[in-house]
């Protein structure tokens, strides 16, 4: 049977992967365009190992980052503090 409780917790998990997923893909595309610029300006099969390289090196970067955040404190809580705008709550009073 399932309880409100195990809902709530099933889309808490669900949140936390989303926030993993969104906090892993920065670090990966950054590595990615990073290598998409060696690619077309190097057109050697030099250019195309520096691609691979440095998208793998943002792949890794970003498991090391999200992991590291998910485990300090959890995600949704770790985005809710970049997110925030204190400068903006003055127009909210």
């Amino acid at each position: 049977m399932n309880t409100s409780l195990e809902k709530v917790g099933l889309f808490s998990r669900f949140i936390e992967t989303l926030f993993w997923i969104k906090t892993f893909l920065s670090p990966s595309l950054g590595g990615m365009f990073i290598g998409l610029i060696f690619l077309y300006t190097i057109d050697t099969p030099i250019g195309v190992s520096l691609f691979w390289v440095c998208t793998a090196l943002g792949i890794i970067a970003g498991i090391v980052l999200a992991t590291r955040i998910s485990m300090k404190q959890e995600n949704a809580e770790y985005h809710k503090e970049v997110m925030a705008s204190p400068d903006m709550d003055v127009f909210d009073e």
